[in-house]
């Protein structure tokens, strides 16, 4: 997956290069903080996970000046979380969730407006579809398992910035239920419905040297809990279980250099 980012990357950089002025790219390099927690019916914290992530990702970007714009990003990233959550048997139980994740985001801005000296605003708007891979490493008894979220989420924001590269941007949306494939342990895979999502998110961000720049972004993304669906044995319902609901916090840094 990195070498196919790492190729795409320098594809972007030379179409944004040789296709004119109206038209820029930026390649990026990021570190993630995440917190995740899933929460059962009776309001209790059943799991807990804390940790960091490496990512990578690419815009293109056509945007004239003082008019509308179109932006396309795609993006890698990869690492870990410390788990905290309880057994079957209701013990407590820890050990390590390897995770990776890529994601699409299509955005429109309209045409910049004056808000006083150098700065302008924007409304924007956006569509993203992300997928997270989640697998679950063994802990003493009990044997790890992986997972697959799906997700996409439709968002409205505003945008403040000025000549010198300077950029504050605030996000909010919502998307459909999305899934969750899980394979648990000598059961057969089975697809658990997310509930609605939401996003908010606020992002700061200046231009350095000479095409470079860095941005820091928080957000907070929630899941209503899921309907219940069939777990099965070679197609025999054993039990039922449903996706908890569920809060991802995350902290991002990035750095990134463009044209």
């Amino acid at each position: 997956m990195k070498t196919a980012v790492l190729a795409l990357l320098a594809g972007l950089a030379a179409t944004a290069a040789s296709a004119g002025s109206d038209w820029r790219y930026q390649l990026a390099g990021q570190q993630e903080w995440q917190q995740w927690r899933e929460t059962g019916r009776d309001g209790r914290r059943v799991v807990a996970e804390d940790g960091r992530l490496a990512g990578l990702s690419a815009t293109l970007a056509w945007a004239p000046r003082d008019a509308a714009s179109a932006t396309l990003r795609f993006g890698t990233s990869w690492g870990g979380r410390d788990y905290r959550g309880l057994s079957n048997q209701g013990n407590d139980l820890r050990t390590r969730s390897d995770l990776s994740h890529v994601f699409v985001r299509a955005e429109g801005a309209w045409a910049p407006q004056p808000l006083g000296g150098t700065w302008h605003w924007q409304p924007l708007m956006a569509a993203e579809f992300w997928q997270w891979r989640r697998r679950l490493q063994d802990a003493g008894n009990a044997r790890g398992y992986p997972e697959r979220y799906r997700q996409g989420l439709l968002l409205l924001g505003l945008q403040a910035g000025d000549e010198a590269g300077a950029l504050l941007r605030l996000e909010a949306g919502t998307g459909p239920a999305g899934s969750n494939r899980v394979e648990l342990p000598g059961r057969d895979a089975a697809a658990l419905p997310l509930g609605r999502a939401r996003s908010w998110r606020v992002g700061l961000g200046s231009a350095m040297l000479e095409g470079w720049r860095w941005d820091v972004s928080a957000e907070r993304l929630t899941f209503a809990a899921g309907e219940e669906r069939p777990i099965t044995l070679q197609g025999v319902p054993l039990q039922s279980a449903r996706q908890p609901r569920t809060e991802l916090r995350r902290l991002q840094f990035q750095l990134s250099w463009g044209g």
